[in-house]
Formats: structure tokens, sequence, C-alpha cells
């Protein structure tokens, strides 16, 4: 995973679409790519990505919480 200030993580290895997995890290970023780095073929799709985390300042959360955003 590559930031959009150039700082990356990873890699982080996932065996199987059926199961969950959770990596923590830690970063600032307005952006995130995702690159696959291998795969044993077929649909190398992610099914979810979920990015939790608060807010640098509360300009982005008056943005989130906009109703026209």
């Amino acid at each position: 995973m590559t930031t959009d200030r150039g700082e990356t993580y990873g890699p982080f290895t996932v065996n199987d679409a059926t199961t969950i997995y959770r990596f923590d890290t830690q970063f600032t970023a307005k952006r995130l790519r995702f690159e696959l780095l291998g795969s044993s073929s077929g649909n190398t799709g992610a099914l979810e990505i979920e990015v939790y985390g608060k807010p640098v300042n509360s300009r982005w959360v008056d943005l989130f919480r906009s109703p026209t955003y």
C-alpha cells in the first residue's frame, strides 16, 4: 500500500478471499494505492477494503459531515 506522500506499507499476505484479514498501520494520507505483488491467477480484485482513522483537522470533519459531499 502506498500513500499519496510516497510512504509504503506491506506487503500484507492474504491467503484466500473467504477470510477477513486485519493489518494495523499508522499513517496520514488523503489517497491510498494498493498494488498486487503476486497471485495464484484468477480474479485478483479486492472484495472489500476498509480504512479507519481520525481526521487530521476539523476541516475534514466538516467536509465528511456535509450533506453535499
